[in-house]
């Protein structure tokens, strides 16, 4: 066998048994909480509120100020 053969024995050796201690570790955590870990709750997407147009105004008004103030910053550096 080569070196090369030798390592990845190895190294599948060591992927079996970290799979199995990924297996006991999922048991216990099964064990200790009621749901088990492997399933997950899905999010839902929550819905936005439309705007207003004076929101979105005041929104832009707000946005190109601090813009403005950035850009004035950074030419004073």
């Amino acid at each position: 066998m080569s070196p090369l053969s030798n390592v990845l024995v190895s190294l599948r050796k060591e992927q079996a048994h970290l799979e199995r201690l990924l297996a006991r570790v999922n048991s216990a955590i099964d064990a200790l909480t009621d749901a088990p870990a492997k399933k997950k709750k899905i999010a839902t997407k929550k819905k936005r509120k439309p705007m207003s147009a004076a929101a979105r105004k005041a929104v832009s008004e707000k946005l190109k100020k601090y813009w403005a103030a950035k850009k004035t910053a950074g030419r004073k550096k």
